[in-house]
């Protein structure tokens, strides 16, 4: 009967434990969750690209992450929300903030063309979206222009949650040989370790947005996280991913990317779901392994991408589920050229 928030700040995040398979949530009119999700903007990194999920469902991206603004210079809750803009003609008929030629803040992935498409609106086009966004936060509704210095800011949702039964979180199809973006649906850390149980023929490595990552443009970069390098992250070096510590969680409000080489599915149960920070996840023996790691850097110094050649009698030097093909960054990308792949 009341709206319940899962709040999220700098010191962290509240979660919904497993749901069991027999129950559910029972909502009146009225009653619903308010999901908030911390963006560190001005505090861990400046104005950064974010890859960000959507865990619950019922609003338009106006009414969540613009917090029902009522146009460009509206800011209805200091330190929450923040400005989305686009190029489409009409942008601030079609809701958005103001407009920039440059292309859309707020994007979703398209598997068809490897690329990424700008939402159409923000008043009617619902935020709910099962491969998550793309968002460039500037910080909350504050920063309008670019020379504004970053705040930092929460985006939040309120609607219903993902729960066993009639609300229970959509598959996602990935095709062979291809990416898809996954939103995490679930106000919840969940395991990717656990997932790959629960999912048919995804290949045993994820990626992340890291927005912490220098980069060539300093908006952030891609790490990637595989079996194969034990799960550990590369090219690592952030605090948020250090390259010597196994990390297999995917939090909550974070959308995420994975490939298959048959093809496959991506689905998610309750069982999913992980409680508490970072759980440290035991992979393979992988000590007869031997690795080339090598790292790009900038001419200031900065970390800007970087790949690993792993060897070992098990694998093949053709292209099969141990390979990683690259995800491109925004700026620029250090690859390996193999079998007709960037790698």
């Amino acid at each position: 009967n009341d709206t319940i928030t899962l709040r999220s700040d700098a010191s962290g995040t509240a979660s919904i434990d497993k749901v069991g398979a027999s129950a559910s949530f029972s909502y009146n009119a009225t009653g619903r969750f308010t999901v908030e999700r911390y963006i560190p903007t001005s505090v861990s990194h400046g104005k950064t690209w974010q890859l960000l999920s959507t865990p619950t469902f019922g609003q338009t991206v106006n009414q969540s992450w613009q917090e029902g603004s009522s146009g460009p210079s509206s800011n209805p809750k200091p330190g929450y929300g923040t400005t989305i803009t686009s190029n489409v003609p009409g942008a601030i008929a079609a809701g958005f903030d103001f407009a920039t030629p440059a292309g859309s803040t707020m994007k979703y992935y398209n598997d068809a063309t490897n690329a990424y498409d700008g939402i159409p609106n923000t008043l009617t086009y619902q935020l709910a979206n099962a491969k998550g966004y793309m968002l460039f936060v500037r910080g909350d509704r504050s920063v309008t222009a670019f020379n504004q210095p970053a705040t930092t800011t929460i985006l939040r949702s309120t609607g219903k949650v993902y729960s066993p039964g009639a609300d229970a979180p959509p598959s996602s199809i990935v095709a062979p040989n291809k990416f898809q973006c996954v939103g995490n649906p679930y106000a919840s850390a969940i395991e990717f370790t656990n997932l790959l149980t629960t999912s048919t023929g995804l290949d045993t490595k994820f990626y992340v947005w890291d927005p912490l990552m220098p980069s060539a443009n300093g908006f952030g970069a891609f790490q990637l996280i595989s079996s194969v390098n034990g799960y550990k992250p590369w090219p690592g070096g952030t605090s948020n991913y250090d390259a010597s510590v196994t990390y297999s969680k995917i939090q909550s409000g974070q959308a995420f990317f994975v490939y298959s080489v048959p093809g496959g599915t991506v689905n998610f149960t309750e069982n999913n779901k992980v409680a508490g920070s970072q759980q440290v996840f035991r992979p393979g023996n992988i000590s007869r392994t031997k690795f080339l790691r090598v790292r790009l850097y900038s001419n200031d110094g900065s970390l800007v991408d970087g790949n690993i050649l792993a060897f070992d009698p098990g694998f093949s030097n053709g292209f099969d589920a141990n390979d990683a093909r690259k995800l491109t960054n925004f700026g620029e990308n250090f690859g390996i050229s193999n079998n007709g792949y960037s790698l």
